[in-house]
C-alpha cells in the first residue's frame, strides 16, 4: 500500500519540480499522446535552462515513464550556442525517421524567428555608416521662363547611433535656344539627433546662388524639433518645425537683408513595391520679408541593384517676386539615380 502510494505520488512530485510552463506543455502533450509535441516541449525546457539538463530528464522520467522514446532522443540533445544565448527559443536537431534512412528536421517557429533576428542584428551591426546618391538628368521649368536644361545633385549621409548627418550639393543649368536663362547652385548640411524612437532635434545650414533670382546669394539656417508621425515598414511621415534666420544680398542693393522667421517641413514616403517608391516633400519658410513654399513629388523606380529612374515635379512659390514676374514656378525633372 505504501509502495503504491509513493509510486503514484512520484510523477506528480517530479512534475512539480519542472518549470511551470514546461510542466504544463508536457502534460498537455502526454494527454494528447502527441510524441512530437512532447519531444519539442522537453527540448524547450532543456534549452531554457541547459545547466539543469540532467535534473530535468530525471524528473521527466519519473513523471512520464511512458514517453521513453522522446526521453531517449532528448537525452542526446544539446542546446546550440544560439539557444543558450536566447533561452526563450528552441533549436530542433535532426533525427532519423523510424524504419527509414531519411532524416527530417523540424525547427520550431520560435527558433526560426530567433535565427532571423540574430541575422538582422548582425547585419545592422555591420552596416556601413556612409550612404548617399548621385542624380543626373534633364529639367524643364515653366513660370517666369520656359527653359530646359540639365540638373545634377549629390547627397552624402553618415549615420552614427543617434546622430545623422546629411550633406547635399545641387546645380541647374537652363537655357532657351540661344541664351542661358538660369544657372543656380545650392549647398546644404543638416544634422539630426534622435531623442527617442519618434522624436529628434535638427540643425540646418543652406547656401544658394541663383543668378536669376534677384539675389546674389542667400544663406539660411534653422534649428528645431522633428517627429516621425508614422514610421512603419514601407510608410513614413515626418514633420519638423523651428525658428530660422536668413541673410541675403539683393542684386540691386548694396545692403544685406537679414530676417528672423520660421521653417516647417513635411515628408511623406510610400513604398509602392519592392522596386518603386513615391515621396512628397514640402518646405515652407516665412519671415518679415517674404514667404517661400516648395513642394516636390518624386517617383523612383529601381532598374537594377543600385541604379534607378526618377521622375519628379516641383512647385515653388515666392511672395517677394518682382511686380512684372509671376510668384510661382514649376519644375519637371527626369533623372537617373545611383545609390551607394
Amino acid at each position: 500500500m505504501l509502495w503504491a502510494a509513493a509510486a503514484c505520488a512520484a510523477p506528480a512530485e517530479a512534475a512539480n519540480l519542472l518549470p511551470t510552463a514546461a510542466a504544463k506543455e508536457l502534460e498537455i502533450a502526454t494527454k494528447s499522446r502527441d510524441s512530437a509535441a512532447f519531444s519539442a516541449a522537453l527540448r524547450r525546457a532543456i534549452a531554457a535552462d541547459p545547466g539543469r539538463k540532467e535534473a530535468i530528464l530525471r524528473n521527466v522520467v519519473r513523471a512520464y515513464p511512458e514517453q521513453s522514446a522522446a526521453l531517449l532522443m532528448a537525452s542526446l540533445y544539446t542546446p546550440s550556442p544560439l539557444a543558450e544565448a536566447r533561452r526563450d527559443d528552441v533549436v530542433t536537431i535532426a533525427y532519423p525517421r523510424a524504419g527509414t534512412n531519411q532524416t527530417t528536421v523540424a525547427p520550431p517557429k520560435a527558433a526560426a524567428e530567433s535565427v532571423a533576428s540574430a541575422t538582422s542584428e548582425s547585419e545592422s551591426e555591420l552596416k556601413y555608416p556612409w550612404s548617399g546618391n548621385v542624380v543626373l538628368g534633364a529639367t524643364v521649368r515653366t513660370g517666369n521662363t520656359d527653359n530646359a536644361g540639365v540638373t545634377g545633385e549629390g547627397t552624402v549621409r553618415f549615420d552614427d547611433g543617434p546622430w545623422h548627418h546629411r550633406g547635399k550639393a545641387a546645380g541647374d543649368y537652363l537655357r532657351n535656344r540661344t541664351v542661358t536663362q538660369e544657372q543656380s547652385y545650392e549647398a546644404e548640411y543638416e544634422v539630426r539627433y534622435d531623442l527617442d524612437e519618434r522624436n529628434f532635434t535638427y540643425g540646418l545650414a543652406r547656401y544658394e546662388d541663383d543668378r536669376f533670382s534677384g539675389y546674389d546669394y542667400e544663406a539660411t539656417s534653422s534649428a528645431g524639433l522633428g517627429r516621425h508621425l508614422v514610421k512603419e515598414q514601407g510608410h513614413e511621415w515626418t514633420a519638423t518645425l523651428g525658428p530660422g534666420f536668413r541673410v541675403a544680398q539683393p542684386s540691386d542693393s548694396e545692403s544685406q537683408e537679414r530676417a528672423v522667421g520660421a521653417r516647417f517641413t513635411n515628408l511623406l514616403s510610400w513604398e509602392l513595391s519592392d522596386s518603386a517608391k513615391v515621396e512628397n516633400e514640402t518646405e515652407a519658410q516665412a519671415d518679415r520679408e517674404r514667404v517661400r513654399i516648395n513642394n516636390d513629388v518624386a517617383l523612383k523606380v529601381r532598374l537594377v541593384e543600385q541604379l534607378s529612374a526618377q521622375l519628379s515635379f516641383g512647385f515653388e512659390y515666392r511672395s517677394d517676386a518682382p511686380d512684372d514676374a509671376e510668384h510661382s514656378d514649376t519644375t519637371t525633372r527626369a533623372a537617373i539615380v545611383y545609390d551607394f
